[in-house]
């Protein structure tokens, strides 16, 4: 699938805000990009949520782990 450069814009916008949500610790943000039918598989066995709400449950116990302390760099 070719995206347009519009499409190409908005998904990056979305990526963009999704990581500064997360970075700054930002729960909020984070939570209104997360969709109904969001799932997410963590980089631990025990990190994998079927469901928006236990993802955003697994966010609120683990935001502060990350929030101020890290970075992403060369995002391209």
């Amino acid at each position: 699938m070719k995206l347009t450069k519009k499409q190409e814009a908005e998904i990056l916008s979305v990526y963009k805000s999704y990581w500064d949500g997360y970075l700054a610790g930002d729960l909020k943000s984070m939570v209104a990009l997360l969709d109904a039918s969001y799932t997410q598989v963590g980089s631990a066995e025990g990190e994998v949520f079927y469901t928006r709400q236990k993802a955003i449950k697994f966010l609120k116990e683990t935001i502060t782990q990350i929030a101020g302390k890290g970075k992403i760099k060369n995002k391209e």
